[in-house]
């Protein structure tokens, strides 16, 4: 339900999925929010070459308790998410399927209590061919999450500004936010330039007033921040996201699918999608994608034909030690910080606790707030 817009004035930098979600749980909590964001539209960034898999399977292997607890509670706001959009937003519950050198692995996942109550269980190869009918030679076991869903990641980022915009929120598409505004040692707007700047919050045709600046700008947020974090604290993960097109009809996967040599999934649009790392030996994009699809080829039934058409290399805000920064910036009152990976599962979970800590000044956890010890890489 949408509060009213009398609470203040919130400037969110960054229009991919992160700031359109805090955008849109500010506004309906009744702030009035204006995104700035210097593509031409929402989602144009990182967010557009995202995988967008929202569950808890994805990277279950590379988690301690507390992100699996996160990941948890990420997932359940999700789903409360879908629930009030309905189908105006684009994310459909698929399922995923793991396996990989290490099967047993899988196995012993499956058999842990506390992820068989997270709906994980291990298959045998019958089920996955029931599953997966597109795979050639299915493995002999994987782990299946039954409850994961897919999410078309530029489309969702826009369908929350839209939603954002309905509830009071603008944005300001084109409009680059070069540094934040500063008095007293308070926030008090951004310095911009380019782009329409008109509008009654701004000053002098190149600043913006706020009450409250959210900065959700991903790998460019550290440069708004100056001695206010720890050189390094922030800094950028390179992925890869490969398209392809040209399989038949047998080629389409029915969930997501995670095996030793790809990452894949069947978009809306009917292309696969495939997640990858770059690394040593691996550093060229249009190499990783030939053998990507070489190994698709191999792997799905119809897919002689099938070839790469489009790729993007993206850093991923990353961390110091992994986990998100939320909520103020240590020295700098009237600012606060969105930086957070996977930013598609934990978007809507990290607008929740920032529209609370913004509007009603709720604490954020220790483990998250960017002054924690852990955050300076430095010795």
């Amino acid at each position: 339900m949408n509060g009213p817009h009398n609470g203040p004035h919130v400037a969110v930098v960054g229009a991919g999925i992160v700031g359109a979600a805090c955008a849109l749980y500010l506004a309906r909590a009744g702030a009035r929010v204006t995104v700035v964001d210097r593509a031409d539209g929402p989602g144009r960034g990182v967010t557009a070459a995202s995988f967008g898999w929202v569950g808890l399977l994805a990277g279950l292997d590379e988690q301690d308790d507390d992100a699996f607890a996160r990941r948890l509670e990420a997932v359940a706001e999700w789903r409360r998410l879908i629930e009030v959009m309905g189908s105006a937003l684009p994310a459909r519950r698929v399922g995923a399927i793991a396996w990989g050198d290490e099967a047993p692995a899988a196995g012993k996942l499956a058999e842990n209590p506390r992820l068989r109550a997270a709906g994980i269980a291990l298959i045998a190869r019958a089920e996955i061919a029931a599953r997966e009918p597109a795979l050639r030679h299915p493995p002999p076991h994987a782990a299946l999450a039954a409850d994961e869903w897919a999410v078309e990641t530029e489309a969702a980022a826009q369908m929350l500004l839209r939603a954002a915009a309905e509830a009071g929120a603008r944005l300001l598409p084109g409009v680059e936010a070069v540094g934040l505004a500063r008095a007293g040692g308070r926030a008090i707007g951004l310095d911009l330039a380019g782009g329409d700047l008109a509008g009654g919050d701004l000053a002098g045709g190149d600043r913006l007033a706020a009450d409250h600046v959210l900065l959700a700008a991903g790998t460019g947020t550290g440069a708004f921040l100056g001695d206010h974090m720890p050189a390094g604290a922030i800094r950028g993960s390179d992925a890869v996201m490969l398209r392809f097109t040209g399989a038949g009809a047998a080629a389409r996967f029915r969930g997501i699918v995670c095996g030793p040599e790809f990452e894949a999934r069947t978009a809306g649009d009917g292309t696969i999608l495939c997640a990858d790392l770059p690394g040593p030996g691996r550093e060229s994009v249009p190499a990783i994608a030939a053998e990507t699809a070489a190994a698709l080829r191999r792997a799905l039934h119809g897919a002689e034909a099938l070839h790469p058409a489009a790729s993007a290399r993206v850093a991923r805000p990353w961390t110091a030690d992994g986990a998100p920064v939320l909520g103020p910036v240590p020295g700098l009152a009237g600012a606060s910080l969105a930086v957070l990976h996977p930013g598609v599962i934990l978007a809507p979970w990290a607008a929740r606790l920032l529209a609370a800590s913004i509007l009603e000044k709720a604490a954020v956890p220790a483990g998250l707030r960017a002054d924690r010890r852990s955050l300076d890489p430095r010795p």
